[in-house]
């Protein structure tokens, strides 16, 4: 049966009030400046690298959102929980990152961003303080998200080595 004339007009509108009310509302400006959305992201990068360095397992989960994936390579991928369990039964090793050449990418939107960076990690053994294997140089990518609760999150790591190796 079609739709005809005053009807036809009146569906029309009735269709574009329902998906003027399902869009939400009006697109707000992002609160921060394309320069200064960028620079709190390479604070928090840089703040997530000083708690991961910390040990303190509780404070490096802030950073990362409850449905992340972590893909490091040599190993499985992790999940929150995963990733969590994994840094706290680490307690042999001293482990230490460091950040350099850190690049961050993200939409005018402000609800995402990649953070790329090349990051090294250091194992000590804890006892001896000496290295358990050489300093490896990685290429690390880190997506972020906007939360519900408005704070910027991980969602996904991507860490790659520089140079091939062998993991053991």
């Amino acid at each position: 049966m079609a739709i005809k004339g005053k009807a036809r007009c009146a569906a029309l509108l009735g269709v574009c009030a329902l998906m003027a009310a399902c869009s939400g509302d009006e697109a707000t400006e992002p609160a921060l400046s394309p320069a200064a959305f960028k620079q709190a992201m390479l604070a928090e990068v840089q703040q997530l690298t000083a708690d991961f360095n910390a040990g303190d397992v509780a404070k490096l989960g802030r950073h990362y959102a409850s449905d992340q994936v972590l893909m490091v390579d040599g190993g499985a991928n992790l999940d929150a929980a995963g990733a969590r369990a994994r840094r706290s039964q680490q307690t042999q090793y001293d482990i230490q990152l460091a950040n350099s050449d850190i690049v961050v990418y993200a939409p005018a939107s402000q609800d995402m961003a990649t953070v790329r960076s090349t990051c090294v990690v250091t194992v000590l053994d804890k006892t001896t303080r000496q290295p358990v294997a050489p300093p490896q140089p990685n290429n690390c990518l880190l997506g972020y998200r906007r939360q519900a609760d408005g704070t910027m999150k991980v969602n996904w790591g991507l860490t790659v080595p520089i140079v091939p190796h062998t993991v053991k």
